[in-house]
């Protein structure tokens, strides 16, 4: 994922996915606390604040927000980068234009100029 906010998980250290809420209100990947569960462990400390937090039998709520936050960010990022990247083609295209008006303004300019020495002479 490329956000640039403050979304990473405390245990894999990478931007969450799934997050839930602990009892702290803190939040980890999802995936985390369904491996405990698997596990049979009854607790999780949370890697924020070190409380030490019973997991439910059915796990812990989902954080919506804060995964809208991540998705909408990647989403954001994934627009610029296709806008940076379309935006760099119009210039190459844009340059190879000026650069060919450049080249015909200047056989223009020759020819003109001896057009006009013709006709001193």
């Amino acid at each position: 994922m490329n956000c640039t906010g403050n979304y990473t998980c405390g245990i894999c250290l990478y931007i969450q996915k799934d997050p839930v809420y602990l009892k702290c209100n803190h939040s980890v990947c999802k995936k985390h606390i369904d491996d405990l569960i698997y596990m049979k462990q009854p607790h999780i400390t949370c890697p924020e604040c070190n409380e030490v937090i019973e997991i439910p039998g059915n796990g812990f709520v989902e954080n919506t927000k804060l995964k809208d936050q991540i998705n909408k960010e990647n989403y954001l990022n994934a627009k610029e980068k296709r806008l940076k990247s379309q935006l760099e083609k119009s210039l190459e295209e844009f340059n190879v234009l000026l650069e060919d008006l450049n080249l015909k303004l200047s056989e223009f300019s020759v020819t003109q100029f001896d057009h006009f020495l013709d006709l001193r002479r």
